[in-house]
Order: structure tokens, then C-alpha cells, then sequence
């Protein structure tokens, strides 16, 4: 019955499909714009790799509708330059998250790379770099109503007075998974790589931001900034190289906000004055830190006004009040490489509060949390097996089959293969032929036969 219902799905998508229309640019429409509006909700437009610019490919509106507007050739072949004349796309007629921008190096904005009021696009495998505002988002600018989506992006190299990379503020919501965030420099309130800002919200999974800046006259917050009443949080993710002329070189938590930092390693980064991996300013409400480890930034790990930080199954240099904190070495495999991968015996392998890690069921690299290593000491907290700190677990055996990643093969394993597969989630894909199929299920029983290594 289940093999029917999987069936019936894939039918049913098919006819959806199907039900669609493809507008290829340049082929039937000169620019982009003019396939937009000549689509209907559920439209593919489908642009030829090459660079596009001038009218039509510069200040490019959905129009409100559900459609997606995706390259054949990736980010990497297919590239919309404003050549500073405005911004790249505007979302301001209540998009929603079917509204889908995919497969773009999107370049060359004066306005921000992206510009976003009342919509809520998702953005897909595009690179958003070398873009300019001289005040909000230089790649990314999401104000009032609007919320963004990006997964699997690059900002990188972009500009702004406050929030190089992204910007979201005035309520805005900003939702982060597998980006990356690097080089990217403010000039003026601070957020080199990301600020949320008056109200917003800000969430950020399997990220990295690394070598952002934050100069000028303020010089503040170089990585990731939450302020004026925001709430970010932070998951599997890694915060390294950022420099801030002023203070709070990796993450900054200011006026009145709050947030979390879950399973996270932020190292290596550098501030002027204070807060060289985590700042709170005055009148900060609460702040979580668990699962985290924070080393070898400067001058200090933690630098706190008023507020403290609930710290708690970390490692942090130099230590720091609270349950399960260690002041060790974590055994990053090569930090002078950009390696904060752990060694075999680091301290941080299945010391995490697994409770604080609930729902975290990869980690930075894409690989299964709670893996156990059954040479280590579980020093963490919960019932076996325990999560990692940092933002990479330890991989130690090889189990295909272990899809739930709890270190034994169970009738589990077969229920979430299936739900995988009924989802389209290429990790179903085990006999690694780029498409799932009933031989998918057949290599998925000779995994599960095999055991583990």
C-alpha cells in the first residue's frame, strides 16, 4: 500500500507539471521581465546561461505571482547585472515562498541585490555579490512585511552602510539554510555579514560567515548582528575571520534582543575593544548559548553589560559560568586551514545537551548529528547518543542505512527511508543513479543487510 501512495504522489506531481508552462529567455521572450509578465502562477520561466542587463533585466518585479524564475545553467553560467542603476529583483506585492528565484549570480545593485517590502520570495543556489547600498542590504535588503528564504546561497562581497550582506529589519523575517556569508563589509551601525534590526527575525542553519567587516565611525558587529527588540537564532553553524574595527567581531546581540546560539563554533575572529565571539550590549533580554564552542577569538570569548549569557555544554576559552563548560582544547582537525572540523579525542565529541540540540538532525556538513563514537567517554547530557559540540559531529562509522542516525539499524531506518523518498529528498538516492526509483529501495535493503562498518 505504501509503494501505491508513492505512486499516486509522483502521478499527482506529474500532472502539476505538466499543468505548467515553460517561458524560455531569450528564446521566446528578449528579457526577463517580459517573461514574467506573460506568466501565470505555476509558470517556469527558464533563462539561457549568458549575462543579462538593461531594461527588462534590472529591477525585475514578479509581479505577485507564484512562479519561478530559474537559469538552465546554474549561478555560475548565468548572471543579471544592474550595472548600478537600481537593484536586481523587488519583491513588494505579497510574494509568497512560492515566488522562487533560482540558479543566479545576481550582481551590480546600487539598491541592494534584493530588494524585498511586502514579499517573502525563497531564493535557491544563487550567489548574490558585489552589490552596493548606501544605506540597508547591500546584497539582501528585506524591510517591514517582507521575510526571505535562501538556501544553499552566496552573499559575498557586498556593501552597505548597515547589513553588508543581509539586512531585515522593521519586522521583516529572514530565514538562512546552508549559506554562506563572506567578505562582506558596513560602514556604518554595524551586521557586516547579517543584521537584524528593530523587530526582525533572523534564523540560520548550517550557515557559515566568515571574513566579514565592520568599519567606519561605529565599527561594530562584524559577523552577525541582532538588535533593537530582533531575535535571531543560530544552529550548526560556523563563525570564523570576521574583524570589527570597534567590538563584537562574531556575533552581537544589542538593544533590547535575543536569541540563541545552539551547536555552533565561532572562532578566530577579531575585534577591536570587546566581544570577540559573542557581545551583549546593555538592555539585551536573554541569550542562549549551548552545544557551542568558542575559541581563540579577540580579546575576549564573551562580552556581556549587564545581561549574562545562559552558557551551558560549551567550550569556551577561558572559561565561563555554567553546567557542562569546559576550558579545553576542542581539537579542530586544522584551524590555520579553515578546518573546525573535530579530530578523533577532541573533548567536544558527545558532550552536548541533547535536549538543547533536539530537532538538529544534521550538522554543518550535511552528515547525521548523534553519532556515537564509542571510543569517548559520553560526557554530555541525555539518553545516548549524545550530539557533538560545535557545528561539525564526528563521523565515525559507516551506515548508509542508518538513516535516523541513532547508531543501530531499526525498522526506523525503513520508515524514514520512506518518508525521504516520498519527499523527493535525494538522500533516498542510494543506488546513486540521480533519480529515485524502486531500485532505490533494493540498494537501501542491501545496505541495511550489510550492517554497519
Amino acid at each position: 500500500m505504501a509503494r501505491v501512495g508513492m505512486m499516486a504522489i509522483g502521478l499527482l506531481g506529474l500532472a502539476s507539471i505538466a499543468s505548467a508552462d515553460d517561458l524560455l529567455v531569450p528564446t521566446q521572450f528578449r528579457d526577463i521581465q517580459s517573461a514574467i509578465d506573460a506568466a501565470a502562477d505555476g509558470d517556469i520561466v527558464i533563462v539561457a546561461p549568458g549575462v543579462y542587463n538593461g531594461r527588462g533585466n534590472t529591477n525585475i518585479s514578479f509581479r505577485g505571482k507564484a512562479i519561478t524564475v530559474r537559469s538552465s545553467g546554474g549561478a555560475a553560467a548565468t548572471t543579471i547585472d544592474a550595472l548600478r542603476t537600481g537593484t536586481v529583483f523587488i519583491f513588494d506585492l505579497d510574494e509568497g515562498p512560492d515566488s522562487v528565484v533560482e540558479g543566479f549570480t545576481i550582481t551590480g545593485a546600487s539598491r541592494s541585490g534584493i530588494a524585498i517590502t511586502t514579499g517573502s520570495p525563497t531564493i535557491r543556489s544563487s550567489v548574490i555579490v558585489d552589490n552596493w547600498n548606501g544605506l540597508f542590504g547591500g546584497g539582501v535588503n528585506i524591510d517591514g512585511a517582507g521575510g526571505v528564504t535562501l538556501i544553499d546561497c552566496e552573499l559575498r562581497d557586498n556593501l552597505a552602510g548597515q547589513g553588508g550582506g543581509l539586512n531585515v529589519w522593521n519586522g521583516g523575517t529572514a530565514t538562512l539554510v546552508g549559506c554562506r556569508i563572506e567578505g562582506n563589509r558596513t560602514d556604518i551601525t554595524g551586521g557586516g555579514g547579517v543584521m537584524a534590526d528593530n523587530g526582525a527575525t533572523l534564523a540560520m542553519d548550517r550557515c557559515v560567515v566568515v571574513a566579514n567587516e565592520s568599519i567606519g565611525f561605529a565599527g561594530s558587529s562584524a559577523g552577525v548582528r541582532i538588535a533593537r527588540s530582533s531575535t535571531g537564532t543560530i544552529t550548526n553553524s560556523l563563525i570564523t575571520g570576521n574583524t570589527a574595527s570597534g567590538s563584537g567581531a562574531g556575533v552581537s546581540f544589542t538593544n533590547d534582543s535575543r536569541g540563541s546560539v545552539i551547536n555552533t563554533t565561532i572562532a578566530d575572529n577579531n575585534a577591536a575593544f570587546a566581544g570577540g565571539a559573542l557581545l551583549l550590549t546593555e538592555g539585551v533580554v536573554s541569550v542562549e548559548v549551548a552545544n557551542t564552542i568558542l575559541w581563540n577569538n579577540f580579546p575576549d570569548q564573551i562580552s556581556a553589560a549587564s545581561t549574562l549569557p545562559d552558557v551551558r555544554y560549551s567550550i569556551v576559552m577561558d572559561g565561563s559560568p555554567g553546567e557542562g563548560v569546559l576550558d579545553i582544547d576542542p581539537l579542530f582537525t586544522d584551524r590555520f586551514a579553515g578546518e573546525y572540523t573535530l579530530q578523533p579525542g577532541s573533548p567536544a565529541i558527545d558532550a552536548s545537551d541533547n535536549d538543547a540540540a533536539a530537532g538538529l538532525d544534521r550538522d554543518l556538513a550535511g552528515l547525521p548529528r548523534f553519532v556515537d563514537d564509542p571510543s569517548t567517554p559520553d560526557t554530555g547530557l541525555g539518553a545516548p547518543p549524545l550530539a557533538d559540540m560545535g557545528a561539525y559531529e564526528l563521523q565515525v562509522a559507516s551506515c548508509p542505512a542508518d538513516i535516523d542516525g541513532d547508531g543501530r539499524l531499526t525498522t526506523f531506518d525503513f520508515l524514514e527511508f520512506q518518508n525521504l523518498f516520498d519527499a523527493g529528498d535525494d538522500r533516498a538516492d542510494f543506488d546513486e543513479d540521480g533519480r529515485l526509483t524502486l531500485f532505490d529501495f533494493l540498494a537501501f535493503q542491501t545496505a541495511f543487510d550489510a550492517g554497519c562498518d
